[in-house]
C-alpha cells in the first residue's frame, strides 16, 4: 500500500532497440549453431530434455532477422545495394555454412557450394518484395504475386535455410508492415508453419515424448519471439556497427568450425 501511489495512474511499458534485437538474434543464432555443432558432448552433459529446451532457443534468430528485413526493405534509401549488400555477404557465408552443416550431418568437414544459408533465404526474401512493389507501379499487381510465388519456389528448390516459408515469411511481413494486421500475420505464418511441420515431424520420428517436446518448444519459442517484437516500437537504440552484424554470421561459423576442429 505504501508504493501504491509511486505507480498509480502509470503504466510500464517494456521497450526493445533496433540494436538490442539485433543482439539478441545474434546470440540466439550462436546458441543454436554451437549446440547443433558440439552436440555429442553437450547433450549427455546436460540431458536430453534441457538440451532440447536450451536449443529451440535457437528458433529466435530466423524470426527477427526476417522482421528486421521486411523493415529495412521499407526504410532503405538505395534498394540495389540493400539487395546487393545481402547477397555478396550470402556468398560470403556459403562455405563457412557448408562447412557446418557438414559437421552438424556428419561429423567431418566438407566443402561445398550450394547458396543455401539463411542470407539467401533473407536476399529472396527482399527480392520478392523489392519484385512485388515494382509490379504494382506498373500496375501489374497479378504478375507480382506470381513473381513472388516463384522466388518463394526457387527457395524451395535450392534447399535455403527455411525454404519457401522463409522468403513468404519477410514477404507478408513487409506487405502487411503498415497495416494493424501485421502482428496477426505473423502470428498465424508461425502457427501454420509450426502447426504443418509438428504432425509431420511426428510422423516421421514417431510419436515420442522427445519428438513431441521438441516440437511443442520450437513453437513456444517461436510465438514468444512474436510476443518479444511487439515490444518494438522503432528506436534504433545504438548506432554503427552495420556491417559486423552481417560479418558476424560467417565469422562466428568459421570459429565454431575451428574450435570443433581443435576440441574434437
Amino acid at each position: 500500500m505504501l508504493l501504491q501511489p509511486l505507480f498509480y495512474g502509470k503504466e510500464i511499458h517494456m521497450t526493445l532497440t533496433r540494436f538490442q534485437l539485433k543482439i539478441l538474434a545474434i546470440c540466439s543464432m550462436f546458441l543454436d549453431h554451437a549446440m547443433k555443432i558440439f552436440e555429442d558432448v553437450l547433450e549427455p552433459a546436460m540431458g536430453q530434455t534441457f538440451y532440447t529446451a536450451v536449443l529451440s532457443l535457437g528458433r529466435m534468430a530466423f524470426l527477427i532477422f526476417a522482421f528486421q528485413l521486411a523493415e529495412g526493405v521499407w526504410h532503405t534509401h538505395n534498394v540495389r545495394a540493400y539487395l546487393k549488400r545481402l547477397f555478396g555477404f550470402a556468398l560470403l557465408a556459403e562455405i563457412p555454412f557448408q562447412m557446418v552443416k557438414s559437421l552438424i550431418l556428419t561429423g567431418g568437414i566438407s566443402l561445398s557450394f550450394g547458396l543455401t544459408n539463411v542470407m539467401m533465404t533473407l536476399f529472396l526474401g527482399a527480392l520478392s518484395c523489392v519484385a512485388y512493389a515494382y509490379s504494382v507501379q506498373k500496375d501489374r499487381r497479378d504478375m507480382g504475386k506470381f513473381t513472388v510465388f516463384l522466388i518463394a519456389l526457387l527457395a524451395e528448390v535450392m534447399g535455403t535455410d527455411y525454404g519457401g516459408f522463409g522468403v513468404m515469411f519477410v514477404f507478408v511481413l513487409w506487405y502487411t508492415w503498415h497495416s494493424p494486421q501485421r502482428w496477426r500475420a505473423m502470428f498465424w505464418m508461425i502457427l501454420f508453419y509450426y502447426g504443418l511441420w509438428i504432425p509431420l515431424a511426428l510422423l516421421s520420428w514417431g510419436i515420442t515424448f522427445a519428438a513431441v517436446f521438441e516440437s511443442f518448444m520450437y513453437l513456444a519459442v517461436s510465438l514468444g519471439t512474436w510476443a518479444l517484437l511487439r515490444q518494438y516500437h522503432g528506436e534504433v537504440g545504438q548506432k554503427g556497427g552495420k556491417y559486423a552484424f552481417y560479418l558476424f554470421y560467417p565469422v562466428h561459423l568459421l570459429c565454431l568450425a575451428g574450435a570443433y576442429c581443435l576440441v574434437m
